[in-house]
């Protein structure tokens, strides 16, 4: 899909399981770079987290979701 005057391309990748769901976002173009990945964990369970990081090295951001 082509995008807009001023829009940037992009993929969203998502892969689930059943108490966890995975993603990563690229920068599209001709050799696509990702530029951001994460994870929810334990859905549905009490100590529920989300992890991600973003396309600085080393930059990691985790929190909890539940209520544990």
């Amino acid at each position: 899909m082509k995008a807009k005057s001023g829009l940037l391309d992009s993929i969203l990748m998502i892969n689930s399981g059943s108490s966890s769901l995975r993603f990563a976002l690229f920068k599209g173009g001709d050799s696509p770079a990702q530029i951001l990945s994460g994870k929810f964990e334990r859905i549905g369970l009490p100590d529920t987290g989300l992890t991600f990081n973003d396309w600085h090295p080393g930059v990691t951001e985790m929190m909890a979701l539940g209520d544990g």
